[in-house]
């Protein structure tokens, strides 16, 4: 991560909360060569977690595109996530990065774990991710289809909207 120690130190000084500060740190850094790499880099070191994955998920919505390698990296590291904000992020990028295939069933036992998170923005993702996969690949369907239906009888009105605004039948 040579050069990148900066980057370190500033996701290490962001508080976790404000959103404008690790924007800062986003336009500071976004256009450094090896970013995303170093980014991904950071990803088991759990003081780093959830500024990194932040950050992925900002570039990524700004229209970058991640290289298959990284994106295999990311979902990778996937069990290595403690932090429930750099889990949440990484959730939300599901819908937006393609699975690379050999990282479908660990991505997908990370979303179910997630599905019972006992943080409602994780488990409404968690839920968005399940729908990603089911489009995804067939193979995720049917378990899809079950858990929605679960969750339209159990889950909180916040987790039922998610599904509403994915279009998920019965919501």
């Amino acid at each position: 991560m040579s050069g990148f120690e900066g980057l370190e130190r500033d996701i290490r000084d962001w508080d976790g909360k404000s959103a404008e500060a690790i924007g800062m740190v986003y336009d500071a850094w976004a256009e450094s060569p090896g970013f995303v790499e170093a980014l991904v880099a950071m990803l088991p070191d759990a003081d780093l977690q959830a500024g990194a994955t932040w950050l992925l998920k900002r570039h990524v919505e700004r229209g970058a595109e991640l290289g298959v390698d990284v994106t295999r990296s990311i979902y990778g590291a996937v069990s290595d996530l403690e932090s429930w904000a750099a889990k949440l992020h990484v959730l939300q990028l599901v819908p937006l990065v393609p699975v690379p295939e050999e990282r479908l069933d660990d991505l997908a036992d990370f979303v179910r774990r997630n599905l019972d998170s006992q943080k409602t923005f994780v488990r409404a993702w968690a839920y968005g991710a399940l729908h990603a996969l089911a489009e995804a690949d067939p193979k995720f369907e049917d378990e899809a289809r079950r858990r929605f239906e679960k969750a339209r009888r159990s889950e909180s009105a916040s987790v039922r909207a998610r599904l509403r605004r994915l279009g998920v039948e019965g919501f």
